[in-house]
């Protein structure tokens, strides 16, 4: 081969690596497009389920699309251990999974799970020391993790004041979490089955009585509204109403009951069982009985 040879040879071959390297560039860039967008639909799908108030499917969808996401990144070459010598690896850490922390952060919200929300959103709050602050999401993650702070700090305060038999103390913290905030309503209705509680405790059963049927408007399935409200009827010698309660209960429990048994493993240990459920049937069966000897209702009690 001659050395013009040897020199064309030469030229063509830098051409040709040239013209690969720019390929696989270009097919890279398509394909971090592609992901990109990916995780754009998927966003938008839990945007949208989160509109519909369908939170249970929201947290389902942001697990079950994170292995693929994972699987994406990893392919792309990004590093999805946190590191702290390294701000640009966490930067790609955080980007993948802060979306998927504020939706799931807002779905527990919703349910009433706010210690899970907390944190998620404490997460989202460590990860803004390495990203560039986005208004939007900043500023709405910042906002709904101030008032999750402020409503476990006054729940806790409610609790604490009613263990230590403060009740008009804990009736002040849990009025203070009902003003603040009612947007998430089991969390409500958890609040004010307490704030019942403690004014069953100073004799005020009327307004007792008046919080857990607010609490039952608000989440028909908190089993301890009704439960409640049964026991604070049967105070005051209205075994009609109780017994209503306790039938609505046994229902509630049972239906709860076989939801769980059906999702063995996914449900939270506070699911009711099976002795919460006969001890709802026992209450039903002695209130029943109750109600048939015509009791005259308790009126020094209601008044």
């Amino acid at each position: 081969m001659t050395a013009c040879s040897q020199n064309m040879m030469g030229i063509w071959m830098k051409k040709i690596l040239t013209q690969s390297s720019d390929g696989l560039q270009k097919a890279q860039q398509v394909a971090d497009r592609m992901s990109q967008a990916e995780e754009l639909l998927l966003k938008r799908t839990c945007d949208g389920l989160t509109k519909l108030q369908r939170y249970e499917e929201v947290i389902n969808f942001s697990e079950q699309t994170m292995g693929h996401a994972e699987v994406n990144a990893l392919s792309s070459g990004v590093n999805l251990q946190p590191n702290k010598e390294d701000n640009s690896v966490n930067l790609q850490f955080f980007l993948l999974y802060r979306w998927r922390w504020l939706l799931k952060a807002r779905a527990n919200f919703y349910l009433g799970r706010l210690d899970q929300a907390f944190e998620l959103l404490k997460k989202l709050e460590q990860g803004k020391s390495i990203v560039d602050k986005d208004s939007s999401n900043s500023d709405s993650s910042t906002s709904l993790y101030a008032s999750i702070c402020e409503l476990l700090r006054l729940k806790a305060a409610g609790n604490q004041a009613f263990k230590e038999e403060r009740h008009l103390d804990a009736i002040k913290h849990y009025s203070a979490v009902l003003a603040f905030n009612i947007e998430s309503r089991p969390f409500a209705a958890i609040c004010l089955c307490n704030h019942a509680a403690a004014y069953q405790a100073v004799g005020q059963i009327t307004d007792a009585i008046a919080d857990c049927s607010v609490a039952i408007a608000l989440d028909a399935t908190y089993p301890k509204a009704l439960s409640r409200r049964a026991s604070l009827y049967e105070r005051i010698t209205d075994y009609e109403q109780a017994s209503n309660d306790l039938r609505r209960l046994v229902s509630l429990l049972e239906k709860q009951i076989k939801v769980k048994d059906n999702q063995a493993g996914t449900l939270e240990s506070a699911v009711p069982n099976q002795s919460d459920l006969c001890q709802a049937r026992l209450r039903l069966s002695i209130t029943e009985e109750e109600a048939r000897k015509d009791i005259p209702l308790d009126m020094y009690l209601i008044l």
